[in-house]
């Protein structure tokens, strides 16, 4: 099982734990999120936030909490955001996404830019919904 992030990224900067001065900083953020990892990251650090990915792979899961018909293919991706100014790894991401259900446009910037996924999606006017799980 993976504690840090430094243990799945040798070499990293972080022991995935985000340093925040005092409570209230940590208030804005969740006050002012935009649903996103991605905005409720830069509000918590300051700073801008990009992605570097590990891992695209195409899948056909069985199972997949989507709603997906199995077989439908979803790209399953692997990535560390990363801090732009201070180089620190933040928080390491796996997410499930169904490309088809999003615009060709998207898939393209999510492959060829370091931009993570929360930012194409506001920039894209994409809404970000959630539903706690537990």
């Amino acid at each position: 099982m993976i504690k840090s992030l430094s243990q799945a990224l040798p070499g990293t900067k972080s022991d995935s734990i985000v340093p925040v001065p005092d409570r209230s900083g940590l208030r804005a953020a969740l006050e002012n999120t935009d649903g996103s990892v991605t905005g409720f990251l830069e509000r918590l650090v300051g700073e801008s936030i990009d992605a570097r990915a590990h891992h695209h792979v195409i899948v056909a899961p069985a199972s997949n909490g989507l709603n997906a018909p199995e077989g439908e293919t979803l790209l399953q991706r692997v990535a560390t955001l990363w801090g732009r100014r201070s180089g620190s790894a933040y928080v390491y991401a796996e997410s499930l996404i169904a490309t088809n259900r999003l615009p060709a446009r998207f898939c393209h910037r999510l492959e060829s830019s370091i931009d993570p996924i929360g930012r194409i999606l506001d920039e894209m006017g994409i809404a970000v919904t959630r539903n706690t799980l537990v």
